[in-house]
């Protein structure tokens, strides 16, 4: 299942590096492959994947994302899961 993230990045996290550390952290989820950058700008990045698991939800993306400076915008929700 196709499936969107938009991760924000927390301070201290270099605006260039958004992109690689957004795919790195979405690719230290089981579940997630082919983590894809759709669209970035200085403070977030927009992230596709293909979700392996079904419909069996998640719920730990900010503990993976907060390893790599980032975190979640659960205001924005294009992901079929929640």
């Amino acid at each position: 299942m196709k499936c969107m993230v938009r991760v924000l990045k927390s301070d201290g996290l270099a605006p260039a590096s958004i992109s690689d550390a957004a795919v790195a952290a979405m690719s230290t989820i089981e579940g997630v492959e082919n983590p894809t950058i759709e669209d970035v700008d200085a403070d977030s990045a927009i992230v596709s994947y293909d979700w392996t698991k079904g419909t069996q939800h998640f719920d730990r993306t900010d503990e993976h994302l907060a390893r790599y400076g980032l975190r979640k915008d659960w205001t924005w929700n294009r992901d079929p899961l929640g």
